[in-house]
């Protein structure tokens, strides 16, 4: 099984519909467990507040905060109510798990994983994946910025994964001007 982090950036036109889209894959950027069955179980990365200089949400007085939420208020962050268009982030996870069929033939899978609106506020720590094929499509669509490079996660701490989608966020701003 491999596990692709993704995190994927929508700007929205003042027609309320994608204007443009990017994708940058995290490699490593997610926390997993084996269970004593046999299950995998993973979820985001959790950072350490004190060391993001750039965190200005409300973080309900704890010194961590799930990645998919710091990325989430750092591309939403220079959105106002007096510009109609707006930016929106989220992790997004591109999971294939290759096994053998009855023939011994080695086969693929992709499964694509989103986040759904929690508008009844059952999840806590938004942490709760929902299939989503259409992500796949949306991912090889050519009206869309896929970076090739990826952010080496396995080498680098959250929270320097984290410095360097800042950096990421800045040159999207300056690519879509806004």
């Amino acid at each position: 099984m491999q596990i692709m982090p993704i995190l994927y950036v929508k700007q929205y036109g003042t027609d309320g519909k994608i204007k443009n889209q990017a994708f940058k894959g995290l490699a490593g950027f997610y926390e997993y467990e084996i269970t004593d069955d046999g299950l995998i179980s993973f979820s985001d990365t959790w950072l350490d507040i004190a060391m993001l200089e750039e965190y200005s949400l409300e973080n309900n007085d704890s010194d961590k905060i799930l990645g998919n939420d710091y990325l989430t208020g750092l591309f939403s962050r220079k959105n106002s109510n007096k510009r109609k268009e707006y930016i929106t982030s989220e992790l997004i996870y591109w999971v294939q798990v290759s096994y053998y069929n009855y023939r011994n033939e080695e086969t693929y899978e992709n499964i694509w994983l989103g986040r759904a609106s929690d508008r009844f506020n059952r999840t806590s720590g938004n942490n709760i994946l929902f299939l989503q094929p259409s992500l796949e499509e949306r991912y090889y669509d050519g009206n869309n910025t896929r970076s090739e490079v990826v952010i080496d996660s396995l080498n680098l701490s959250g929270e320097e994964t984290a410095k360097q989608c800042e950096e990421y966020a800045e040159e999207l701003f300056e690519k879509w001007d806004f």
